[in-house]
């Protein structure tokens, strides 16, 4: 296997990730958009804005939510019979994203509200998967995230009745509190030689690997200086991890976050450097 000899099919070291190209805005009907290319993997997204009534729990928050879809175009996985297994993985995806956006408190959840208990901001996220070359997760991650800070609300105000009418003035952009950056390892294990790490597996490396490990480091935006701690770890597979190899993986994650932020996210200042290093 060419694992065992230290190289990757597409000729890229272990821990060197596929290049990464975002374009946002790239759709004039969406309310904010991006698109995503993770080497051959490509993921668009589209946000559209809506008014509704609050829950009388959740009257000074308005919602955001995130749905994933893909089909037999972006995969011969999900072809025919698999169509159904490609709805799951949907549906599984769409729950976590909302979820990371939620928790780690992405969107100003109280800059949502026109009026509480009465009129607040649903931010739907829409996420297709056009192309699935592998990682669909970090790259779904990127493109909410981008899409977000793409987004901007119309300049309205509530009337008698509680009507809405919008109105003259500048829209104003989402308020972006955290930047949650996902990063997902494959690992391999042969046995007589250490684990392999390898950084943004494509589709093959994901189907034939032992185990995969996810890391999303969470970037929150202080008053003064920007924290970053790992917001969510995930490992499925059955091959052990050990203390060591989790560090070197959130290490890594770590250096990537900050080359991602820094690239595409400029408004985020560089993370201090690791002073173990």
């Amino acid at each position: 296997m060419f694992l065992q000899q230290d190289i990757r099919l597409d000729a890229r070291s272990f821990l060197h990730a596929r290049d990464i190209s975002i374009n946002r805005g790239c759709f004039s009907s969406a309310d904010g958009s991006a698109m995503v290319k993770v080497g051959r993997t490509v993921v668009a997204a589209g946000i559209n804005l809506s008014v509704v009534c609050p829950s009388a729990s959740r009257g000074a928050e308005g919602i955001v939510r995130v749905t994933v879809e893909f089909g037999p175009a972006c995969s011969s996985r999900f072809q025919h019979f698999r169509y159904r297994k490609a709805n799951l993985k949907a549906q599984a995806l769409s729950a976590h994203l909302t979820r990371v956006i939620n928790e780690a408190r992405v969107v100003d959840l109280s800059a949502l509200v026109m009026k509480e208990d009465a009129a607040v901001w649903v931010v739907d996220v829409h996420v297709t998967c056009l192309n699935h070359g592998g990682n669909l997760e970090d790259a779904s991650m990127l493109a909410v995230l981008s899409a977000l800070v793409d987004t901007k609300l119309p300049a309205v105000e509530m009337k008698e009745n509680d009507v809405m009418a919008e109105v003259e003035g500048d829209s104003v952009p989402l308020v972006i509190q955290s930047f949650p950056i996902s990063h997902t390892f494959a690992l391999f294990d042969f046995g007589d030689v250490p684990v392999k790490v390898l950084v943004d597996p494509t589709d093959e490396e994901e189907k034939h690997c032992h185990s995969i490990v996810s890391v999303i480091l969470d970037v929150q935006r202080g008053a003064e200086k920007e924290e970053e701690h790992a917001f969510f770890l995930n490992k499925s597979g059955g091959l052990p991890v050990s203390r060591k190899l989790l560090q070197q993986v959130i290490s890594e994650a770590r250096k990537r976050t900050e080359a991602i932020l820094n690239k595409f996210f400029p408004e985020q200042s560089t993370l201090p450097m690791d002073s173990s290093k």
